[in-house]
């Protein structure tokens, strides 16, 4: 068994091909001028709307990349980063497949 290290563009990819099949729109982020985004934005009927950053794998966000995770978690937006695709797939299998429940 080979130890092949995943580069964060190998994880993107499996992550959005998967999030294609499974009814997710996924968008790659180009915000110019405006450095340390997520990378993607996913988003699913519900509405469920998530953003994701990847990182290969044992690399973590940077210092800006973490401050702006949480400008949008402290807005109550879903911001996540993996350095694992099947993680990464696993968040987005979860949150399809919970329900909300419209008549509150």
């Amino acid at each position: 068994m080979s130890n092949v290290v995943l580069l964060e563009s190998d994880i993107e990819k499996k992550v959005v091909l998967h999030a294609k099949k499974t009814g997710w729109l996924p968008f790659k982020l180009n915000l110019q001028g405006n450095r340390g985004w997520p990378d993607r934005l996913f988003i699913y009927p519900g509405p469920f709307f998530v953003f994701i950053e990847f990182k290969a794998k044992g690399k973590k966000p940077t210092e800006l990349q973490e401050h702006r995770m949480a400008q949008l978690r402290n807005m109550g937006i879903v911001a996540l980063w993996y350095d694992d695709a099947q993680e990464a797939m696993d968040t987005l299998d979860e949150a399809a497949a919970t329900e909300i429940d419209d008549d509150d």
